[in-house]
């Protein structure tokens, strides 16, 4: 069973309070995954209590959940410690055994990531969750508008939904 990191907002359009970043997992299997004891590491340290991920479901993990849900109207398990960095950082997410589950190294620019999720209202999605999450080119930003306006800016971003954009 493999969970993708699927979806990344590390920068929102928040003028240095940024509680709305979040990271979406995403289970493309057909059965129930426990994320019991699995973590998420390097970038911010969080460890899952028991916790299922259904089949092709969701999971949202974010900096600050009642901002989340206040903005979302999503439920979202808020990580402890740090903020994602607006430049670079990895998201590594492992099993119990401490096994490699999946990792991302996301940029703010070059490397085939673009930069409009640096700050400009849009999450970066994976384009389909059986490519390579490691290369920028798979990345796209969130073509999905929530409808939401944050300091003037549109809000794009699918979290908890499948992501629409293309390869």
């Amino acid at each position: 069973a493999q969970i993708v990191i699927n979806e990344i907002m590390y920068n929102p359009p928040e003028s240095n309070t940024d509680f709305l970043e979040y990271i979406e997992l995403y289970n493309p299997t057909n059965a129930n995954i426990n994320l019991k004891d699995y973590r998420i590491s390097e970038a911010f340290a969080v460890t899952f209590p028991d916790t299922i991920i259904p089949a092709d479901g969701y999971f949202l993990v974010c900096v600050n959940s009642f901002k989340f849900d206040s903005v979302f109207g999503i439920k979202a398990m808020q990580w402890t410690s740090n903020n994602l960095n607006n430049t670079s950082e990895r998201i590594t997410l492992t099993n119990a055994a401490g096994a490699i589950i999946d990792s991302v190294r996301y940029f703010d620019i070059g490397n085939g990531w673009n930069p409009k999720a640096d700050g400009d209202g849009y999450s970066l999605e994976l384009c389909r969750p059986n490519v390579d999450n490691s290369k920028g080119e798979f990345w796209k930003i969130s073509n999905s508008n929530t409808g939401i306006t944050i300091e003037g800016k549109p809000f794009y971003g699918s979290p908890g939904k499948m992501n629409l954009v293309p390869c």
